[in-house]
């Protein structure tokens, strides 16, 4: 197998999430072989700058892996700039990445999926991105991978020339405004209201998602996600530390305790519409639940 592609992980005050993200992946089969970089992003202000000291102190120590970089941040940047800044940043050495934010637990095998994944799809334009997360689509097979026209940035993976074709700029939203086909359509990848996120995130100065404006220069291109056949990442980030996560996970998910050999990627480069429907109905059973939680919380 080619060199293990680079392990790129985003941190900023949650020096306990570090931890147990860290150790997580030192115990990753190919993490000995694998680079890693971090990116430390300054704090926003005189409360936070004692934990960003501690996470960078902690990177400061690790071993397990090939190498460790660590890349401090002089200003607060927010984890949108931070991310496609340091990604950027990663590309100009690197034609593939490997990405984790400092609240992702991965899988044994999940070093050996991506950069299996990576490696088999480098040369096909259509796949997009990589990711270690899978949805529970009803009456799935459990032992195929899957390809969905939409994006996940719960740890995932891709290419240079890819990454190279994002424009984060990019503000050609007046059809998505007009149009309810296309919302609807856009929505489907995503959840009930991300056409409504996406225009949110587009209009702000400093938005705090990158991932949104990712996966409309996706879908837009018809690009395509691989997802691993089993979950292969846990977000310990919905307990209200995070940017974006309030302090309730909706998906539940946990790590698939898997052999690598049931990790199968699909050599048909296109997406089923059997998974497209499941995925409808994965998102509309969250939307119910979260409902009636919200009704019962209220009543409380």
């Amino acid at each position: 197998m080619p060199e293990p592609a680079p392990i790129v992980l985003f941190t900023y005050n949650r020096p306990k999430h570090t931890e147990i993200t860290l150790n997580k992946l030192k115990e990753c089969v190919l993490a000995q072989e694998s680079d890693l970089v971090v990116f430390s992003d300054a704090a926003a202000d005189e409360k936070n700058k004692h934990l960003v000291m501690e996470c960078r102190k902690l990177i400061k120590e690790q071993k397990g892996f090939k190498s460790v970089q660590l890349i401090e941040r002089e200003t607060n940047m927010g984890l949108a700039n931070s991310i496609i800044s340091g990604l950027n940043q990663v590309f100009k050495t690197y034609d593939k990445v490997i990405v984790l934010e400092d609240d992702m637990l991965v899988g044994k095998h999940f070093l050996e999926f991506m950069n299996a994944a990576l490696e088999q799809y480098k040369d096909n334009k259509a796949v997009y991105t990589i990711s270690a997360y899978s949805y529970r689509l009803p009456f799935k097979s459990s032992k195929r991978s899957y390809f969905l026209p939409t994006s996940s940035n719960q740890a995932w993976a891709s290419w240079k020339d890819r990454w190279q074709k994002i424009d984060f700029n990019r503000r050609d939203f007046d059809e998505l405004k007009t149009s309810k086909k296309l919302r609807r359509t856009f929505n489907h990848w995503g959840g009930p209201d991300y056409s409504g996120r996406l225009i949110e995130a587009a209009e702000s100065e400093k938005p705090s998602s990158w991932a949104i404006l990712y996966k409309w220069n996706q879908f837009m291109a018809n690009g395509l996600t691989l997802f691993s056949a089993h979950n292969l990442v846990q977000n310990i980030g919905w307990d209200g530390s995070g940017t974006n996560c309030v302090a309730h996970n909706p998906y539940g998910e946990k790590i698939g305790n898997i052999d690598h050999n049931e990790l199968h990627l699909p050599k048909e480069i296109d997406y089923r519409r059997t998974d497209l429907f499941r995925l409808i109905l994965f998102f509309y059973k969250i939307k119910v639940k979260e409902f009636w939680r919200i009704r019962i919380l209220k009543k409380v």
